[in-house]
């Protein structure tokens, strides 16, 4: 979480909170107590289920929010808090957590929330046909 928090230059303090149940599985929200604090919660079933990749994936995107929200406050959406977690976090691992996320609560499209590869700063893949070789139009003919 640190290390995502100065990666990401945000100077706010995130608390991390395991939750019976959250309807939402992760997510963050400012303190009601602490000033200048959010509180990630997750829920503790859920929790359960993530491998150490899934997990930074979801710490990534949650502080993704807090990135928004205490730069663009009216921004929030779900591609840019992924594209705030794709500067600290693979593509692969986002998708990993939402199969896992839509699983649980129903199917979505990966493009509408990571976006494309080249909206976040990837290289897209290029697929290129070979060209016949100059020799083989000649022996063809």
């Amino acid at each position: 979480m640190d290390r995502f928090r100065q990666d990401l230059s945000i100077k706010e303090r995130v608390i991390v909170s395991v939750v019976a149940k959250n309807e939402k599985l992760v997510s963050v929200e400012r303190s009601k107590h602490r000033p200048g604090t959010f509180v990630l919660s997750f829920d503790e079933n859920f929790l359960s289920t993530l491998d150490d990749n899934e997990l930074s994936a979801s710490i990534a995107h949650e502080l993704g929010h807090v990135w928004i929200f205490t730069h663009h406050p009216y921004l929030q959406t779900e591609l840019l808090a992924n594209q705030i977690a794709l500067r600290v976090v693979t593509r692969e691992n986002l998708e990993m957590i939402y199969e896992k996320v839509w699983k649980d609560k129903g199917k979505g499209d990966l493009k509408e929330f990571l976006g494309e590869d080249t909206a976040v700063g990837l290289k897209p893949e290029i697929r290129v046909k070979s060209l016949p070789k100059a020799t083989e139009r000649l022996t063809q003919k």
